[in-house]
């Protein structure tokens, strides 16, 4: 069994610089890039799914930034399952944090996240930012949704602490993340406004902290009682290290959340929501760098605000789109599909109704296609495109990593009234809080199974798929 290696030492009386984790382009890593990563000796670089191809390619370019970043620098990614797999391409995509909770086994949920560490470690990275340690109290909550364990804090304590257990086993470093705790607040700090947190949810960061984890991210949310997020707030940095955290990061200082707080103190980057990480500036750097974390997440390099040897900006254009493919899962992982929702999805039971609750939420809709992968080869029907003229459907896939806004609500509980039957069954896939609007509208002969994936990987245990008729050839 290996252990994951030591941690950092806090690093708040480096630099601004050298406490910086940076994003790169692409999958390979840029002249300009290499150049500015020996000028700056950032404290490490944060990997998304534009730099992921496959395990090769990712091992390699570890290889290469490991060369060239200083000595105790980190290559990070977020990899908590589910939606939020950035290294799904080289290294799987495990079960969401909901599924483990559903099933409410936490040595499976160790199990999982070793075989998530160990994959993850063997393409050469240092860190996962995982596991959230939120709890899912507002169900309308759009950012955190399926990467929550669950919705009371000793549920998702007992499984952060399995968690942390398993990445340990598996090799690599954690991060418990977003304190104050997301899980209780709608607003997507991505887009903008730091939300207020009614209450802190300390309990499952202590299990993380006491299994073997030592850094915690700080979230672009304002704590009870302050006046500024705590990604900026010496005091909610004090609080976390009190519950003996050794190690802060702050979320992406490219967040919106951070540009109202920040304008008040006359520091405006152009644009809105997400700012973009070559437009900021030495001001920008230097209120973020006043908050007391000991790392600051930036999802690209700050060119304008640390400029490289050679002022200009990075030649030639971002790499195109790749094709990602999928790793195969662990057995593990595909246990845990397995035992999240019963088989209840069947051909032979007539047409399924599909409703894309959020189809263009950025963490992205399964479709028909998303079903054929599955094995799914029966018809199905969009809702509510389709037109209901195929009698009483009685089977009902409901998918989407964001609630349904009331426009759809309105559409799909017309389109239901015409086309469903009296009973049927309902699977709900995606984020958690689908499963109360499944409920309200659907009537009272459905019966709902909740999962939390939207991957074919995910769908696949929920389909009943008919066994192939062999005629014999003599007649």
């Amino acid at each position: 069994m290996s252990a994951a290696p030591p941690h950092i030492s806090p690093v708040t009386d480096r630099p601004v610089a050298g406490r910086l984790v940076v994003g790169l382009d692409g999958p390979v890593l840029l002249p300009a890039e290499a150049a500015w990563l020996r000028r700056w000796r950032p404290a490490g670089v944060i990997l998304f799914g534009r730099n992921v191809r496959d395990a090769a390619q990712l091992r390699r370019l570890c290889d290469e930034l490991h060369a060239s970043l200083p000595a105790g620098a980190e290559i990070m990614a977020d990899q908590e399952g589910g939606a939020v797999s950035v290294l799904a391409a080289a290294a799987g995509r495990p079960p969401a944090a909901w599924t483990l909770g559903a099933i409410d086994d936490p040595e499976l949920t160790r199990r999982v996240h070793r075989a998530t560490a160990r994959r993850a470690r063997a393409c050469g990275i240092d860190r996962l930012l995982a596991p959230c340690a939120d709890v899912l109290i507002a169900p309308g909550n759009t950012v955190i949704g399926s990467r929550a364990f669950g919705a009371t804090p000793d549920l998702v304590a007992r499984h952060v602490a399995a968690a942390v257990r398993g990445l340990r086993e598996g090799g690599v470093r954690c991060c418990l993340k977003h304190w104050p705790g997301h899980g209780a607040v709608s607003r997507d700090t991505h887009l903008g406004a730091a939300a207020p947190v009614p209450f802190c949810d300390s309990q499952p960061y202590a299990a993380g902290l006491a299994a073997g984890a030592e850094a915690i991210m700080l979230g672009h949310l304002v704590a009870p009682g302050e006046d500024r997020p705590a990604s900026l707030s010496r005091q909610a940095a004090a609080s976390a290290r009190r519950l003996g955290a050794r190690l802060l990061l702050s979320d992406d200082i490219t967040m919106g959340a951070l540009r109202a707080p920040l304008a008040a103190q006359g520091i405006v980057v152009p644009g809105e929501a997400l700012a973009d990480p070559g437009e900021l500036t030495p001001a920008w750097l230097a209120a973020v760098d006043a908050g007391a974390c000991d790392l600051l997440l930036c999802r690209g390099i700050p060119w304008r605000a640390l400029p490289a040897a050679d002022p200009s900006t990075p030649a030639g254009a971002p790499p195109a789109a790749l094709r990602r493919v999928e790793a195969p899962a662990e057995s593990c992982w595909r246990e845990a599909r397995r035992r999240a929702a019963p088989p209840c999805l069947d051909p032979r039971a007539g047409p399924l109704a599909l409703w894309l609750t959020a189809p263009a939420h950025r963490w992205g809709t399964p479709d028909r296609q998303t079903l054929r992968a599955a094995g799914w080869r029966g018809r199905c029907l969009l809702v509510p495109q389709d037109a209901g003229d195929a009698g009483p459907v009685v089977q009902l896939l409901i998918a989407g990593h964001a609630p349904a806004a009331a426009d759809r609500l309105a559409a799909a509980r017309r389109w239901f009234s015409r086309t469903l039957a009296d009973q049927g069954h309902c699977v709900v896939l995606g984020h958690p809080g689908l499963a109360f609007q499944a409920r309200a509208l659907l009537s009272q002969g459905w019966s709902v199974s909740v999962g939390a994936g939207v991957t074919p990987a995910d769908i696949a245990p929920l389909l009943v798929v008919p066994a192939p008729i062999i005629r014999d050839p003599a007649g």
